[in-house]
């Protein structure tokens, strides 16, 4: 995977946290889009604070933003 660096400004997720009753029925990606719309970005633009546990990654994150992922 190639890293590439810019100096756009981008709101990060530090953490989302979904109880497990609730994952895999939207709500981690609903919550995505909200930052999205609240910053005024598309969601390939949000960026993931790193650690990014692999589940967030490959579940949430890839699936919600299949263009790439952002990690800081």
């Amino acid at each position: 995977m190639a890293v590439r660096k810019d100096a756009t400004l981008r709101p990060r997720i530090m953490l989302i946290w979904v109880a497990d009753s609730y994952r895999r029925h939207g709500v981690g990606a609903t919550l995505v889009q909200a930052l999205a719309d609240d910053f005024g970005c598309r969601i390939a633009d949000v960026s993931w604070s790193n650690p990014i546990s692999g589940g967030g990654r490959r579940r949430l994150a890839r699936r919600v933003s299949p263009e790439g992922v952002w990690v800081s």
